[in-house]
């Protein structure tokens, strides 16, 4: 291997290394920091790092995302995560990671990595300070001045009324902010709008009062829609980038669970979008970017009346986007409410409905059950069966009860093994399933499962089910079975015995089959037998004949 692809093999390696970063911030996001799920990315992450880690493992953090050997870690074009341009503007420049990280540490660095920083008094500088993690170093410096290829210009007005550009290469360490980030770090530092009116605070006193009546009027829906009309006609000085000041807008709203802004900007979209041509669309896909609808998805767990709507509308045709929003929603009225509109546009969910069999939580797979339950498809209850072994009770009884009377032959192996399930309602309801199949096949798992040693435990009810279960299927098997019973030459008596021979004279009788009749008219005559089994199989000779 040439020493250049060996480079470019470990460059893309450490890429999807900050990739399974990301992917661990999400999950933390959404589980509250804790969970298997977490705990596997984090196993994931640390697996990445020490197969790259010799020594030490360095990237350079940059005004537009992260560098590592000369070269970005993300293509032109592609969303940086938010903490990376936090992690810039706080002044940190380099992030090595060095041999014999630890999962604690790398929980750790990824806690301080998905703190919001507007919401406290400390920068990531502090919080890195203060975590002192023994195997990872960091280089900050004081200003943001300070970092070459940083150019940002005296006088704001007139650099963006002359359309300045500072860009960055694709390829090197020294990479610039543009003119639509230069518009976002001067709002965040000067204007206060886009990231939650938080500048005023820390602006020069003669534009605090401007500050704040920007902060107030932006709430308005006119002034978000002038706003939304601005971002559509400039900022777009490469094809396929959404407009950063906007969605910092957005991302700011998300963040703030801003029920009134989210909304406006989201109807705002909806309506000039289509106008706007290739920029609209732009905005369109972004907004609907996989990360925002995690963010938006506690929105509308909490107000989903109000939100699924122009939600739908600004998908429009490309409504599927919305099922990435149906997997980060908590089961609920939510989640059905948008289960229903997704259906109605017939949207096939069964592949989201089969990950979620898989969920850690049981709530989750227990929805997904019952959601596989309504395309009453042969594939998607072949699925459900594989919920059949699951650890937990609820979910295998709720299986269980959406397969009643949707017998798939793939579930036939689940199901005979579902008959020996500890618990009472589960074996039951498995019992069913066979017995509603009038499959030869599922007699012989019936039989199998009575002529087990455990079977003797069972209540006389529950083998009297399992009885009058094989007595559904007519052939000479069964037959031959109960015969068997019927020929056990009980001499001690045994109540246990007498109890399995009358519920096998009650099976015989319920098949109404010639052969059934003869054993029944033998039965009355076996000298061995309880006085109580032959009066039985006398009177069931009686009522069969009539």
């Amino acid at each position: 291997m040439s020493t250049e692809t060996a480079e470019r093999k470990k460059h893309d390696a450490v890429a999807q290394l900050w990739v399974a970063i990301d992917k661990l911030l999400r999950g933390m996001r959404l589980y509250e920091g804790k969970g298997s799920l977490v705990e596997r990315l984090c196993a994931d992450v640390l697996r990445r790092a020490e197969e790259l880690i010799e020594g030490q493992l360095t990237v350079r953090v940059a005004s537009a995302g992260l560098v590592y050997a000369g070269h970005p870690l993300t293509s032109p074009g592609d969303k940086v995560a938010p903490y990376v341009f936090q992690l810039f503007c706080d002044g940190v420049r380099e992030l090595s990671l060095l041999e014999g990280l630890s999962d604690e540490e790398v929980m750790a660095l990824a806690n301080i990595l998905a703190t919001d920083t507007r919401k406290t008094d400390e920068d990531f500088v502090t919080l890195l300070w203060q975590a002192n993690l023994q195997h990872l170093r960091y280089f900050a410096t004081d200003t943001l001045q300070e970092e070459g290829g940083v150019d940002l210009p005296d006088d704001m007005e007139s650099s963006l009324a002359s359309g300045s550009q500072v860009r960055g290469s694709e390829e090197g360490d020294e990479l610039a902010l543009g003119s639509d980030d230069l518009r976002v770090l001067k709002a965040e530092d000067h204007l206060g709008w886009v990231r939650g009116a938080k500048a005023p605070m820390q602006a020069p006193a003669d534009l605090a009062p401007t500050c704040a009546k920007v902060a107030a009027q932006f709430q308005t829906p006119a002034d978000q829609r002038r706003f939304i009309a601005i971002a559509l006609r400039f900022g777009h000085d490469e094809p396929g980038v959404a407009s950063p000041l906007l969605m910092g807008a957005y991302d700011a709203a998300l963040g703030a669970g801003n029920l009134t802004e989210v909304l406006g900007l989201i109807e705002g979209l909806s309506e000039l979008a289509p106008r706007a041509g290739t920029p609209g669309k732009t905005l369109r896909k972004a907004m609907l970017a996989e990360e925002r609808l995690a963010a938006i998805a506690p929105l509308v767990d909490q107000h989903h009346e109000r939100l699924l709507g122009p939600l739908a509308k600004l998908a429009d045709a490309s409504t599927r986007r919305l099922v990435l929003l149906l997997t980060q929603l908590a089961p609920g009225a939510a989640q059905r409410a948008l289960q229903e509109l997704l259906e109605s546009q017939q949207v096939d969910l069964s592949a989201f409905y089969t990950r979620r069999l898989d969920h850690d939580e049981p709530d989750h797979v227990v929805a997904a059950i019952e959601a596989l339950s309504r395309t009453a498809s042969d594939a998607a209850y072949a699925e459900i069966s594989k919920a059949l072994g699951h650890t937990l009770t609820p979910v295998r009884q709720a299986a269980l009860q959406a397969m009643v009377g949707h017998f798939v032959p793939q579930a036939r192996n689940a199901l005979g093994r579902a008959l020996r399930d500890p618990v009472r309602e589960c074996r039951l309801l498995a019992l069913k399933v066979l017995e509603d199949s009038k499959e030869g096949r599922s007699a012989g798992l019936i039989l199998g499962a009575i002529q087990d040693g455990d079977f003797s435990a069972l209540d006389d009810q529950e083998q009297a089910a399992f009885f009058s279960a094989l007595a559904s299927f007519r052939d000479a098997r069964t037959v031959d079975f109960f015969t068997r019973v019927l020929s056990d030459a009980n001499i001690t008596r045994d109540s246990r015995v007498e109890r399995r021979q009358l519920q096998a004279v009650q099976a015989l009788a319920a098949m109404d089959d010639e052969r059934a009749r003869a054993e029944l008219k033998k039965a009355q005559g076996r000298w061995l037998l309880p006085q109580s089994v032959k009066d039985a199989a006398r009177a069931a000779s009686s009522r069969t004949r009539g």
